[in-house]
């Protein structure tokens, strides 16, 4: 995880605060067979369950968490990562490049730090650091994380329950939208983004979702939306439990589509 290129871009993104976003009015898409970044998450995350002293496994689960924007929860994993190979220099990088995001610079110098002393010659390392140490303190306020992804725990609760979606022993059945909409029994609301927010982006992202015989979800892909507002309906609709689905008595996979309304107020 580099973080000169990142640095970059907040420089110029903190001279440009006021400018409108571009490309948010786009409406992102993908094919039935993609992977998704939840499904790649909850897969790493059952693996750290089955595996928790697995420092490959803490990694994959944090690398997971990144590419959902998750943080706190990244820095976690990381954190564990650490604890069980700590002179591992790609742990430190990882682990700094989470803190940075979550607005901890001087914590995620130090780590970039540490990552230069177990490996002295990697250039890419030292010129991080050196970067790193010239970013002012108000960089910090970018990337301070409201972020709307829960906690580890809630997520490591959900991968208790999670089994990959080709796994549909009692069948799988087509329900609509509106008929599961009032079958949720708990879950979190989406966080709508201040910045998109301030920036007028709202719309809804639609998301096709398996939901597995126990009413957790075990698969869930973007059918369209607005991008900027997709990972925190994906966040939140991967948390959600709904009432499990009978057909002749007996517990069967749902496939449905689930709509996400982001509305300005």
């Amino acid at each position: 995880m580099r973080l000169s290129t990142l640095l970059e871009e907040d420089r110029v993104s903190f001279q440009n605060e006021n400018q409108a976003k571009s490309g948010t009015a786009e409406v992102a898409q993908t094919g039935s067979g993609s992977s998704s970044p939840i499904d790649a998450l909850l897969e790493t995350l059952s693996a750290v369950l089955q595996k928790p002293d697995d420092p490959k496994a803490r990694a994959a689960a944090g690398n997971a968490f990144v590419a959902l924007e998750c943080w706190r929860n990244a820095s976690e994993e990381f954190e564990q990562w650490i604890a069980l190979d700590a002179s591992n220099a790609s742990a430190h990088v990882a682990l700094g490049f989470t803190y940075y995001r979550a607005g901890k610079v001087q914590e995620a110098l130090g780590e970039y730090r540490r990552a230069s002393e177990l490996d002295p010659q990697n250039a890419k390392i030292s010129d991080d650091v050196n970067q790193l140490s010239k970013m002012p303190q108000k960089g910090q306020a970018r990337h301070e994380a409201a972020d709307g992804c829960g906690s580890l725990q809630e997520w490591q609760s959900v991968a208790q329950s999670w089994k990959p979606e080709s796994l549909a022993p009692g069948g799988r059945i087509r329900v609509g939208g509106q008929v599961m909409a009032a079958r949720v029994l708990r879950g979190p609301s989406p966080v709508y983004p201040e910045t998109e927010k301030m920036a007028g982006v709202q719309g809804v992202v639609r998301l096709a979702a398996i939901i597995g015989e126990n009413g957790y979800i075990h698969g869930l892909r973007l059918i369209s939306g607005p991008p900027p507002l997709v990972r925190p309906a994906m966040v939140a609709v991967a948390r959600w439990q709904y009432r499990p689905t009978l057909l002749n008595g007996n517990p069967v996979q749902v496939m449905t589509e689930i709509d996400v309304t982001f509305q300005l107020r």
